[in-house]
């Protein structure tokens, strides 16, 4: 799936909480613990991504309980409400007009577990924080790119069921308490066609996804604000401190430290910043 971006003039901001860029309106929101919006409906296509914190999300086709990592599609029009977590959240939020490629192709209401469009996300909020909005244009288009990849059928909507409970184990037990082996034999599969398989649905190894399923759990505790590195090491799964370090800074270019200074923006009043 290409994605197209109408014609612009470079990064600018609408309005105090919201900047357009590439075409695109950009805001970042920080909401409160506890607080809920009614149902609405959105006039362009949506896409969040799940920064810190968490929310439900309901809407007529079910409900979608979102976290670090969860990335969100609503087409124009899908109404829905949301309630935040005890924690609150830190969201992404992209407003796609007609005629940008994505919006038009988005075939319905959906959420996806995406680290390389959280990892995308990562590099436009670090460019926010730096007030660098000449850079923000690249970093705009590399992360809806990843959003893109992320919504392609074959990556998430078309894959066999018991193909998406495998991805959603894994969620749940980034720690690798379960060997490859060991879920294959779960299901009366060959690990090799485990393996094959779940490479060609989700453009990863089971091995790679997990260690990324544990970065991500590692970010939501450091996100919380009370949680010492070592204990986000600890409960994400890593051997030690250091190795933590080593996985953090590699696949997002930054140390944890700094992460948890990222992903914590002043709440400002209505709940929205963009620094």
């Amino acid at each position: 799936m290409s994605v197209a971006s109408p014609g612009h003039d470079g990064p600018r901001f609408e309005y105090p909480h919201r900047l357009v860029c590439a075409g695109y309106s950009v805001m970042l929101s920080r909401y409160a613990p506890g607080m809920t919006m009614p149902r609405h409906a959105h006039e362009d296509t949506a896409v969040s991504i799940v920064f810190s914190g968490g929310m439900e999300e309901d809407a007529l086709r079910g409900r979608i309980d979102a976290e670090a990592g969860t990335l969100l599609v609503k087409p124009r029009g899908t109404a829905h409400a949301n309630r935040f977590g005890p924690c609150g959240a830190t969201i992404l939020s992209f407003s796609l007009p007609r005629g940008s490629g994505f919006g038009d192709a988005a075939a319905g209401w959906s959420a996806y577990r995406s680290f390389e469009a959280y990892r995308s996300g990562i590099d436009v909020l670090r460019v926010l924080r730096s007030g660098r909005l000449d850079a923000l244009t690249g970093a705009v288009s590399d992360l809806l790119a990843a959003v893109s990849d992320a919504a392609e059928p074959m990556a998430a909507g078309s894959a066999p069921r018991w193909l998406k409970e495998v991805r959603a184990q894994l969620d749940v037990e980034p720690d690798g308490s379960r060997s490859v082996d060991e879920i294959a034999r779960s299901l009366d599969l060959h690990p090799t066609y485990l393996a094959r398989r779940f490479r060609a649905a989700f453009r990863c190894s089971v091995t790679e996804y997990r260690r990324r399923a544990r970065l991500l759990a590692a970010a939501r505790l450091l996100s919380a604000g009370d949680c010492s590195l070592s204990r986000a090491a600890h409960e994400g799964g890593f051997a030690d401190h250091s190795h933590f370090c080593r996985e953090v800074k590699r696949e997002l270019g930054l140390a944890p430290s700094s992460l948890r200074r990222l992903l914590a923006p002043a709440l400002l009043e209505g709940g929205e910043s963009l620094v």
